[in-house]
């Protein structure tokens, strides 16, 4: 009995996986992702500055009208010089618009948040200074009695 021997086709080969699909995907794809979320933390810290910046204003006139408090910003004491709250207020919204304004518009760089970052510590430094004024107004009660308190230069008091 004789032996054949078939030659058959070999079977096509199967290329192997690109190694760049079993690693992480392309550096554009992460790059657009990272750009997104920092864009999302920078538009959620400009949010936390204009909240916190409208309870600063807030406060501050109903200090100012009301018993008077010492306002440390010379900026802002000279505005509230006036006696109107509508100097003060205007100076508060353009300054604040500028600044939010700036950082909104480089919100996907570094340095755009970075900014957002010292601006939101910045404020909460600040909400914790009117934390304790509040916490500590009561004690001013018998200097203002006396009139002493209105002797500070940075006493303001709008009516």
């Amino acid at each position: 009995m004789p032996v054949s021997f078939a030659i058959r086709p070999a079977a096509a080969a199967t290329p192997a996986p690109d190694r760049r699909q079993l690693r992480s995907p392309p550096v554009d794809e992460v790059s657009t992702r990272a750009l997104r979320l920092r864009s999302i933390r920078v538009t959620c810290l400009v949010i936390a500055c204009l909240a916190m910046s409208a309870a600063d204003l807030i406060m501050t006139l109903t200090h100012a009208t009301t018993i008077g408090f010492a306002e440390g910003n010379p900026i802002a004491r000279f505005l509230m010089d006036s006696g109107s709250a509508g100097p003060v207020t205007a100076w508060k919204l353009a300054t604040l618009g500028v600044a939010l304004g700036i950082l909104w518009s480089i919100r996907k760089t570094r340095t755009g948040e970075l900014g957002a970052w010292l601006a939101v510590a910045i404020l909460v430094w600040l909400m914790a200074r009117w934390s304790v004024y509040n916490d500590h107004i009561q004690l001013l009660t018998s200097e203002l009695a006396r009139g002493t308190a209105t002797t500070n230069v940075c006493w303001v008091h709008m009516e």
